[in-house]
Order: structure tokens, then C-alpha cells, then sequence
């Protein structure tokens, strides 16, 4: 099960709280609400949500990429801004809704399979229940298949990308919605 941790706050700055592998949730230019799920962070094979702490409400200046963090490592840093989250755009699907969606990453560029093999099911549909660990797709690079896990307990909500898509490290790939822990 994902637990919560809150992300230590910065002058302009989102923080990490501990060690980990951080997979960031939002994008360049949404906009950060006190107690929103900002990433996740993994550590000794727990995945722990991380959480804006209060006072935290500012449009996204910088991410940082997907990877190793340290303590006090910034993940995010925050710009002054005016702007709504209506007034933000961007590309569809990128931005997960204020109900806290946690994206599933492309951890590097290949061939995304959500099956195992051309005549299986899929390893993870639209609306099934799924644990951090759960494998939900595959993605190829060079004849070699590295899985792609959930990042978080709870439901498909929605896949971006399709069975045999080509993906780029880092894109958003499919939403999960986390269970209520």
C-alpha cells in the first residue's frame, strides 16, 4: 500500500524528504496546491506518495526528471503566478485533476506492450485494481523487455498511450487513481 509523505518546503522550492527514486506527477506550468500528490518517491521497495505541504500554492517553474534524489534534493521550484489552472493549457492528459491522479512514467524511450504477448489480454486494463509493484506494461528496447510497474496502489483510471506505441523517457503513459489509505 502507498503511504504519504509531505515534501519539505524551500524559499521557491519543493524538497525531498528522505532518499529514494522520485517519479514526478505534474508537469511545467500546473499549478501546486497545499496537500496535492506531487510524485512519488520509492525506497527499499516502497512507494510512498509525496504531498504538498501547506502554504505550497504556486505555478511549476522547474521539474526534475525522473531518478535518484537525496535529501533536501529540489524537485520542484516555484514561480510567482496569477494564473488559474484553466488558464494553464498544455498538452491533454498531461496534467492529472485535482483529484490526485499519480502518472505512470516511461522510465526510457522504447516500444510500449500492454500485453505479454501478442495474443494475452492486457496486463493491467483500463479500471483494474492495482498494486505499486504491479506490473502494468512492458517496454522494449532492443529486443529487451523492462516492466513498467503501477508506481501506486489503486485503479487504471486512464491509458494515454497505446499497445505498440513508441514513448519517449518520461512521458506520461496512463493515470492511476490511488485507493483512500
Amino acid at each position: 500500500m502507498s503511504r504519504a509523505l509531505t515534501a519539505e518546503r524551500g524559499d521557491d522550492t519543493l524538497q525531498s524528504p528522505s532518499v529514494g527514486t522520485w517519479t514526478p506527477a505534474l508537469t511545467l506550468g500546473a499549478v501546486v496546491r497545499p496537500g496535492a500528490v506531487i510524485g512519488t518517491l520509492r525506497r527499499v521497495g516502497r512507494v510512498w506518495q509525496l504531498v504538498s505541504p501547506e502554504g505550497a500554492e504556486a505555478q511549476i517553474a522547474t521539474v526534475r526528471a525522473r531518478g535518484p534524489v537525496m535529501f533536501g534534493d529540489t524537485l520542484y521550484s516555484l514561480g510567482q503566478t496569477e494564473l488559474t489552472v484553466g488558464q494553464l493549457g498544455g498538452v491533454a492528459g498531461e496534467t492529472p485533476d485535482a483529484a490526485g491522479l499519480v502518472a505512470v512514467r516511461a522510465p526510457m524511450a522504447g516500444t510500449l506492450y500492454r500485453r505479454a504477448a501478442p495474443d494475452q489480454p492486457e496486463l493491467a486494463a483500463q479500471g483494474v485494481a492495482v498494486r505499486a509493484l504491479t506490473t502494468v506494461a512492458l517496454i522494449e528496447v532492443m529486443k529487451t523487455f523492462t516492466p513498467l510497474h503501477a508506481g501506486a496502489e489503486g485503479v487504471i483510471e486512464r491509458w494515454l498511450a497505446k499497445d505498440g506505441a513508441g514513448v519517449e523517457a518520461g512521458e506520461v503513459l496512463a493515470w492511476v487513481r490511488p485507493t483512500a489509505s
